[in-house]
């Protein structure tokens, strides 16, 4: 809705030579702003309460759950992550948490974006591992269910807990390997299949062909100057 709903033009008919404003006196003009300005107020007003739906996020860029469409919420920020400003509350947690437990911001908020696409209501992913045994992937961190069994569903849903989770996660895997790269693969791979070399099947950075895409897809989500600080460019 706009002015011109409360305020429709008017076709006045005038003597030749004549202007429509000649007709407003300076009491009548300023009567005239004084409305136009408060509906204006009011329409901005409501369109702050009302921001518009975030867009499904690229199925591209979520790797493991499937995109549920967001709830419009107030949109935050997060240093360093370029793809798209989360909702304000699950901005706050990852950069908290991230803070917390020495991860940079950008980071952490790229590993949901694989995982879920930063959206608490992703549905759960299913998946056959190797040796045949199914793990269900929960929530906002895609927490698995058999290699956390002791997680159940409402932590591995909350966005509180999940987002702790993947930064403390994060954090441990660096601390072993001093490597973000190796550390983000680690989240989707397992830590046990980052390191080592080409004997072992991984290429110079220490990843195997999936734990490589999945952190390659995880820093498309960063800014150039934030990978180059952390030495990921």
């Amino acid at each position: 809705m706009s002015l011109s709903d409360y305020f429709p033009e008017t076709t006045i008919v005038l003597e030749k030579g004549k202007k429509p404003y000649d007709r407003v006196t300076p009491a009548k003009k300023s009567v005239g702003n004084d409305i136009r300005n408060l509906v204006q107020s009011i329409l901005t007003a409501r369109a702050s309460d009302n921001p518009p739906s975030q867009p499904v996020q690229d199925p591209e860029q979520v790797v493991r759950g499937t995109v549920a469409t967001p709830v419009a919420t107030p949109q935050g920020s997060i240093p360093g992550f370029k793809t798209w400003n989360p909702p304000q509350d699950l901005s706050n947690l990852i950069v908290t948490n991230a803070q917390k437990y020495g991860v940079h911001p950008a980071v952490l908020a790229a590993v949901l974006q694989n995982e879920s696409g930063i959206n608490p209501n992703v549905n759960d992913n299913n998946s056959v591992m190797e040796n045949g045994k199914t793990s269900r992937d929960r929530g906002i961190a895609q927490i698995s269910d058999y290699w956390n069994p002791t997680i159940t569903d409402a932590q591995a849903r909350d966005p509180a807990f999940a987002i702790e989770y993947a930064a403390k996660t994060l954090s441990e895997n660096n601390k072993v390997r001093n490597n973000w790269r190796q550390a983000v693969a680690g989240y989707n791979v397992g830590l046990s299949r980052t390191g080592g070399g080409a004997e072992m099947g991984r290429n110079e950075r220490g990843l195997g062909p999936k734990g490589e895409d999945y952190s390659r897809k995880a820093f498309m989500n960063i800014d150039p100057e934030t990978l180059k600080q952390l030495g990921l460019e």
